[in-house]
């Protein structure tokens, strides 16, 4: 039978197949499929009606590494070089960036594969707007403008930024008077921070570009800062893989929204800070971060009110990058402006938000992760409650959800945490928060349910792209395991530490496997467990095999770190002088030396 018979009989025979298109611009569930997409947001109708988990529309990207099972499966029809990609050195990008910034002539400029092509200048921009007098020029949305003129919601904005830059107003009354010659005078102050060097003329971001500067903060948080949020060096880390992907959300499109634009800054600050620490031009460093943070907190007001998903995941990116950047500058007690106007913001959104993607439940659960690890002595805490926020979220449609629904839980992959543990510490931190001691019978359920939840039988379970990572963040996993058992005897059971050593000489152990899996790797945990065991470490050999943990991460410039061990040793020197039986509290050592850090 000839082929057009065969095709003829299949097509009469209601055989014939059916003819599908690529699509490029749905639902990543449904270009997976191979299908038209309905584009609807959040969730589109096709994967509702099919029962499917939408995976949205944001940016994704893949590092080196992830292709390989993926190229595996394809079928086996080109040659396997087509699939290679060139790997460039930091230092083959750096020299070939310098070149294009220094060249005399830029224009349609190509060295090797990087090239660049003629972009207007931000001082060619000029802004005419009627509700403002004597507008002079606009550099990437700061304006100069003259003596009467305010933009819509300026004053508002430089209110927050004129008091402790506080971005979400719970600290600011609406019956707080701020005079107009004090906002004019906040104002001037901040656009001439802005525009005051030239090293930091910010482009117009509905160009999508970079300055020199810009493009270095960003290779430094891609190669070096964000592999430091993470104790294992792998390469889909999800501080690269959802802040990158949002940084290039708001440079890749012309009508980037005020929540990304905000994040952007937010990361650029964030780098430039860090840098500071580390380099020997660290005065103009925090300059530069200084002028990117500011820029951060005046976008984030604009973008406050939102109710798009993919804007609101920006926002808490934001919060989470404002929180964490005292962490690197130790500017004691900032984190808590941050915080606590995230605490407000979240109240706003929708709790079920935070379950459409991996993505929005990752930041979710990071964010919930740092609350749980802020102070919780009365001493320390300064007017914060308890944490407000768990990992299970209600259900706001009982008709459709019934009781409350988990979570899937990611950060036993990101910071070597199981969920067991770490609500454990939550129902330890309501405790002490109440500041009222449970009952025996509560204190022996706690310790057995801490035991019942020992990670050591569970390495198989830790998730990671090879056993190096799984390794690493299952060594964690157990540090927080002994800093579990210890924070509670210590806590709650008002034991001495001399009624722990088991559990701080296990803890150490982990720590030292830790220090020589991460040989060679720019990778950092989360400090608490170190920080929970090293305070209660009264044995002089402990203490010497646990004090170079601290070292290594202060060489990093992390300034949490340097606030925690001079705590530490505070503590040790306060302990090896105490009367036999004294009582030393790290706690209380902490508020006395006045150092007010989240022990991320």
């Amino acid at each position: 039978m000839s082929s057009e018979n065969a095709r003829k009989k299949r097509h009469v025979s209601g055989l014939a197949s059916t003819k599908r298109s690529k699509t490029f611009t749905g639902c990543w569930t449904c270009r997976r499929r191979s299908v038209k997409c309905g584009e609807e947001k959040p969730t589109c109708c096709r994967c509702r009606n099919s029962g499917l988990s939408c995976d949205g529309y944001g940016v994704r990207l893949v590092w080196p590494g992830q292709h390989g099972a993926k190229i595996a499966q394809r079928r086996n029809c080109y040659d396997d070089s087509l699939f290679t990609y060139p790997v460039f050195s930091e230092e083959a990008v750096d020299s070939a960036l310098n070149e294009i910034d220094t060249a005399s002539n830029p224009e349609d400029l190509t060295i090797g594969l990087f090239s660049v092509f003629r972009l207007q200048r931000a001082s060619e921009f000029t802004l005419v707007n009627d509700s403002c007098t004597d507008v002079e020029l606009k550099y990437g949305g700061c304006f100069l403008i003259g003596e009467e003129g305010m933009f819509p919601g300026e004053q508002d904005v430089v209110r927050r930024l004129a008091t402790s830059s506080n971005w979400v107003g719970t600290m600011l009354s609406d019956d707080d008077y701020v005079s107009t010659s004090e906002l004019n005078k906040a104002r001037r102050g901040l656009d001439q921070e802005l525009h005051s060097t030239s090293r930091t003329a910010f482009l117009d971001f509905s160009l999508s570009t970079q300055t020199s500067i810009e493009r270095q903060l960003m290779n430094y948080w891609v190669t070096f800062l964000s592999g430091l949020m993470t104790p294992t060096p792998r390469q889909d880390n999800a501080f690269k893989d959802i802040f990158t992907s949002l940084a290039v959300s708001a440079m890749g499109t012309s009508q980037s929204s005020p929540a990304h634009t905000a994040f952007l800054h937010s990361l650029y600050a964030f780098a430039a800070f860090s840098r500071a620490r580390l380099c020997s031009s660290g005065e103009t460093e925090s300059v530069i971060g200084d002028q990117h943070l500011k820029w951060s907190l005046r976008q984030l007001n604009q973008s406050l009110n939102t109710c798009e998903l993919e804007a609101q995941q920006a926002i808490l990116a934001t919060i989470l990058a404002l929180s964490m950047i005292p962490a690197f500058t130790g500017e004691n007690s900032d984190w808590r402006v941050h915080f606590r106007g995230g605490i407000a913001w979240l109240k706003t959104t929708e709790k079920r938000a935070w379950r459409y993607s991996r993505n929005m439940s990752t930041l979710y659960q990071i964010f919930v992760c740092l609350e749980e690890l802020r102070p919780a002595y009365g001493a320390i805490a300064k007017g914060f409650g308890p944490p407000e926020f768990g990992f299970r979220q209600p259900s706001l449609a009982p008709e459709t959800l019934t009781g409350d629904k988990d979570m899937e839980w990611y950060l036993d992959g990101i910071f070597g945490v199981t969920r067991p543990i770490m609500e454990i510490i939550h129902e330890i931190n309501q405790h002490v928060f109440s500041g009222a001691r449970p009952s025996q019978v509560e204190l022996d359920k706690l310790e057995l349910k801490i035991y019942r939840n020992d990670p050591k039988w569970l390495r198989s379970q830790f998730s990671g792209p090879d056993e190096h990572c799984r390794e690493l963040a299952w060594r964690h996993a157990r540090t927080f395991y002994y800093a579990c058992h210890i924070y509670l005897v210590c806590s709650l059971r008002k034991q001495p530490p001399r009624s722990v050593t088991h559990f701080v000489e296990q803890g150490i152990k982990q720590i030292e496997a830790i220090s020589r899996l991460e040989a060679g790797f720019n990778v950092s945990g989360l400090m608490w467990p170190c920080f929970i065991i090293a305070c209660e470490t009264e044995d002089p050999d402990l203490r010497l095999r646990i004090k170079p943990y601290f070292d290594k991460r202060e060489c990093w410039g992390i300034a949490n770190v340097t606030a925690a061990k001079e705590v530490v040793l505070a503590v040790w020197n306060r302990r090896d002088k105490a009367i036999q039986g004294g009582c030393v509290l790290w706690h209380e050592v902490m508020a006395e030396m006045g150092i007010d850090i989240i022990l991320s």
